[in-house]
Protein backbone atom coordinates (compact mmCIF):
# COMPACT_ATOMS: atom_id res chain seq x y z
CA UNK A 1 0.00 0.00 0.00
CA UNK A 2 1.22 3.76 -0.84
CA UNK A 3 -0.40 6.55 0.49
CA UNK A 4 -1.32 10.51 -0.82
CA UNK A 5 1.06 13.06 0.37
CA UNK A 6 -1.75 15.82 0.42
CA UNK A 7 -5.58 17.35 -0.14
CA UNK A 8 -8.14 15.74 0.17
CA UNK A 9 -7.45 12.33 0.52
CA UNK A 10 -3.95 13.20 2.44
CA UNK A 11 -2.70 9.90 4.02
CA UNK A 12 -4.79 7.52 2.29
CA UNK A 13 -3.45 4.67 1.16
CA UNK A 14 -4.16 3.12 -2.45
CA UNK A 15 -3.18 -0.60 -3.42
CA UNK A 16 0.06 -1.59 -5.63
CA UNK A 17 0.20 -5.28 -6.07
CA UNK A 18 3.78 -6.73 -4.92
CA UNK A 19 5.97 -7.42 -7.10
CA UNK A 20 4.47 -5.95 -9.85
CA UNK A 21 7.20 -3.90 -12.87
CA UNK A 22 5.53 -0.64 -11.26
CA UNK A 23 7.67 1.73 -10.07
CA UNK A 24 5.40 4.07 -7.92
CA UNK A 25 6.81 8.08 -7.72
CA UNK A 26 8.27 8.62 -4.38
CA UNK A 27 6.43 10.83 -1.71
CA UNK A 28 9.12 13.07 -1.71
CA UNK A 29 9.32 13.73 -6.06
CA UNK A 30 5.32 13.79 -5.68
CA UNK A 31 5.44 16.78 -3.09
CA UNK A 32 7.63 18.54 -4.99
CA UNK A 33 5.83 18.23 -8.38
CA UNK A 34 2.72 19.26 -6.72
CA UNK A 35 4.51 22.29 -5.20
CA UNK A 36 5.94 22.92 -8.13
CA UNK A 37 2.57 22.80 -10.40
CA UNK A 38 0.75 24.60 -7.24
CA UNK A 39 -2.29 26.10 -7.80
CA UNK A 40 -2.53 25.13 -11.49
CA UNK A 41 -4.30 22.08 -10.41
CA UNK A 42 -7.59 23.32 -9.81
CA UNK A 43 -10.28 22.57 -12.08
CA UNK A 44 -7.57 21.10 -14.89
CA UNK A 45 -7.45 17.79 -16.57
CA UNK A 46 -4.84 15.57 -16.61
CA UNK A 47 -3.00 12.99 -19.13
CA UNK A 48 -1.03 10.40 -16.69
CA UNK A 49 0.75 8.73 -19.19
CA UNK A 50 2.04 5.25 -17.57
CA UNK A 51 -0.25 5.64 -14.86
CA UNK A 52 0.81 2.29 -13.15
CA UNK A 53 -1.52 2.02 -10.22
CA UNK A 54 -2.75 5.34 -10.96
CA UNK A 55 -0.33 7.40 -7.95
CA UNK A 56 0.28 10.69 -9.42
CA UNK A 57 -3.00 11.11 -11.26
CA UNK A 58 -4.91 10.22 -7.84
CA UNK A 59 -2.88 12.70 -6.25
CA UNK A 60 -3.44 15.22 -8.95
CA UNK A 61 -7.62 14.82 -8.25
CA UNK A 62 -6.75 14.81 -4.40
CA UNK A 63 -5.25 18.33 -4.71
CA UNK A 64 -8.31 19.72 -6.93
CA UNK A 65 -7.69 17.88 -10.63
CA UNK A 66 -11.03 17.96 -12.06
CA UNK A 67 -10.74 14.49 -14.63
CA UNK A 68 -7.59 12.78 -15.22
CA UNK A 69 -7.06 10.00 -18.29
CA UNK A 70 -4.65 7.53 -16.78
CA UNK A 71 -3.01 5.39 -19.77
CA UNK A 72 -1.23 2.22 -18.55
CA UNK A 73 -0.43 -0.99 -20.96
CA UNK A 74 0.03 -4.07 -17.85
CA UNK A 75 -3.17 -5.31 -17.43
CA UNK A 76 -3.02 -6.08 -13.94
CA UNK A 77 -2.18 -2.34 -13.36
CA UNK A 78 -5.18 -1.46 -15.10
CA UNK A 79 -6.93 -3.79 -13.09
CA UNK A 80 -5.17 -2.07 -9.49
CA UNK A 81 -6.31 1.24 -10.84
CA UNK A 82 -9.62 0.81 -11.34
CA UNK A 83 -9.54 -0.66 -7.78
CA UNK A 84 -7.93 2.39 -6.67
CA UNK A 85 -10.53 4.66 -8.04
CA UNK A 86 -13.32 2.92 -6.50
CA UNK A 87 -11.45 2.55 -3.41
CA UNK A 88 -11.42 6.71 -2.74
CA UNK A 89 -15.04 6.86 -4.84
CA UNK A 90 -13.60 8.86 -7.27
CA UNK A 91 -14.60 6.56 -10.45
CA UNK A 92 -16.34 8.82 -12.46
CA UNK A 93 -13.26 11.56 -12.34
CA UNK A 94 -11.06 8.93 -13.98
CA UNK A 95 -10.66 7.78 -17.34
CA UNK A 96 -8.50 4.64 -17.67
CA UNK A 97 -7.29 4.23 -21.36
CA UNK A 98 -5.54 0.26 -21.63
CA UNK A 99 -2.55 0.29 -24.21
CA UNK A 100 0.34 1.75 -25.38
CA UNK A 101 1.71 5.75 -24.15
CA UNK A 102 3.42 5.47 -27.59
CA UNK A 103 0.32 4.99 -29.56
CA UNK A 104 -2.52 6.57 -27.79
CA UNK A 105 -0.73 9.81 -26.96
CA UNK A 106 -1.65 11.97 -29.89
CA UNK A 107 -5.08 10.80 -30.36
CA UNK A 108 -5.82 11.35 -26.39
CA UNK A 109 -3.73 14.52 -26.59
CA UNK A 110 -6.34 15.94 -28.84
CA UNK A 111 -8.49 16.19 -26.20
CA UNK A 112 -6.88 19.41 -24.75
CA UNK A 113 -5.29 18.75 -21.08
CA UNK A 114 -4.01 21.28 -18.81
CA UNK A 115 -0.74 19.12 -17.98
CA UNK A 116 0.44 16.10 -19.62
CA UNK A 117 2.33 13.51 -17.03
CA UNK A 118 4.76 10.87 -18.33
CA UNK A 119 6.58 8.53 -16.41
CA UNK A 120 7.61 6.12 -19.24
CA UNK A 121 10.40 3.22 -18.17
CA UNK A 122 13.59 4.75 -17.40
CA UNK A 123 16.42 4.24 -19.76
CA UNK A 124 13.99 4.09 -22.60
CA UNK A 125 13.85 5.99 -25.76
CA UNK A 126 9.54 6.21 -24.51
CA UNK A 127 10.35 9.85 -23.55
CA UNK A 128 11.79 11.12 -26.08
CA UNK A 129 9.52 9.79 -29.10
CA UNK A 130 6.69 10.89 -26.98
CA UNK A 131 7.93 14.44 -26.76
CA UNK A 132 8.87 14.61 -30.38
CA UNK A 133 5.30 13.44 -31.51
CA UNK A 134 3.99 16.07 -29.04
CA UNK A 135 6.16 18.97 -30.08
CA UNK A 136 5.36 18.53 -33.68
CA UNK A 137 1.83 17.54 -33.43
CA UNK A 138 -0.61 20.44 -34.86
CA UNK A 139 -3.01 19.88 -31.72
CA UNK A 140 -2.06 22.22 -28.43
CA UNK A 141 0.32 19.35 -26.34
CA UNK A 142 -1.70 21.06 -23.05
CA UNK A 143 0.04 23.64 -20.92
CA UNK A 144 2.59 21.85 -19.18
CA UNK A 145 4.07 18.27 -20.01
CA UNK A 146 6.45 16.86 -17.20
CA UNK A 147 8.45 13.79 -17.71
CA UNK A 148 9.61 11.87 -14.76
CA UNK A 149 12.97 10.23 -15.80
CA UNK A 150 16.11 9.05 -14.66
CA UNK A 151 18.59 12.00 -13.68
CA UNK A 152 21.27 10.31 -16.33
CA UNK A 153 18.92 10.81 -18.95
CA UNK A 154 18.94 14.25 -20.59
CA UNK A 155 16.75 15.33 -22.98
CA UNK A 156 16.55 18.62 -25.37
CA UNK A 157 16.16 22.11 -24.71
CA UNK A 158 13.21 22.14 -27.10
CA UNK A 159 11.65 20.11 -29.12
CA UNK A 160 9.33 21.10 -32.34
CA UNK A 161 6.86 23.86 -30.09
CA UNK A 162 7.67 22.68 -26.59
CA UNK A 163 10.64 23.59 -24.81
CA UNK A 164 11.99 23.19 -21.45
CA UNK A 165 11.26 25.77 -18.66
CA UNK A 166 13.18 23.62 -15.90
CA UNK A 167 14.60 20.44 -14.77
CA UNK A 168 14.55 19.63 -11.04
CA UNK A 169 16.49 16.44 -9.12
CA UNK A 170 15.23 14.41 -6.70
CA UNK A 171 18.09 11.77 -6.04
CA UNK A 172 17.97 9.34 -8.98
CA UNK A 173 14.82 10.78 -10.72
CA UNK A 174 14.73 14.14 -12.67
CA UNK A 175 11.61 16.25 -13.25
CA UNK A 176 11.86 18.12 -17.23
CA UNK A 177 9.07 20.80 -17.44
CA UNK A 178 8.33 21.78 -21.02
CA UNK A 179 5.41 24.35 -21.70
CA UNK A 180 4.27 25.19 -25.14
CA UNK A 181 6.62 28.10 -27.20
CA UNK A 182 3.08 30.00 -27.62
CA UNK A 183 2.10 30.04 -23.96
Amino acid sequence: MIRITGGEFRGRKIKSPPGSSSRPTLDTVREALFNIIGNRLDGIRLLDLYAGVGLVGIEALSRGAKEVVFVEREISLVKVLRENLALLGIKERGKIFHGSALSLVLRLAKKSFDVIFLDPPYHSDDAEIILTKLGFSESKPGELVIVQHSHKERFRDSVGQLRQLRQERYGETMLSFYQPLNS
